[in-house]
């Protein structure tokens, strides 16, 4: 049960950075149309 939970963090990590990087890359994708 243990082991699941730390599996469970790990994904959610893991989505949650790639999330945050796909916004970075949106905001400068933006940001090179605007220029």
């Amino acid at each position: 049960m243990e082991s699941t939970e730390v599996v469970t963090d790990l994904i959610r990590m893991a989505s949650s950075s790639t999330t945050a990087g796909q916004h970075g890359r949106d905001k400068q994708n933006k940001q090179n149309k605007a220029a």
